[in-house]
């Protein structure tokens, strides 16, 4: 089984309409396997068999 490592950071600098505030949903292939605020750094440890 193999294993990599996802990283993924969020950074809204821009003009705020609002959406700054929400928090993403992370899909992979069609399934929500975390979620990102503003401002954040997740990693997500992807496994394939």
């Amino acid at each position: 089984m193999a294993a990599a490592t996802l990283r993924l950071s969020r950074i809204w600098s821009g003009l705020g309409i609002g959406l700054q505030g929400e928090t993403w949903k992370i899909v992979l292939d069609g399934t929500v396997v975390g979620r990102i605020a503003n401002q954040e750094t997740v990693e997500i440890t992807l496994r394939r068999s």
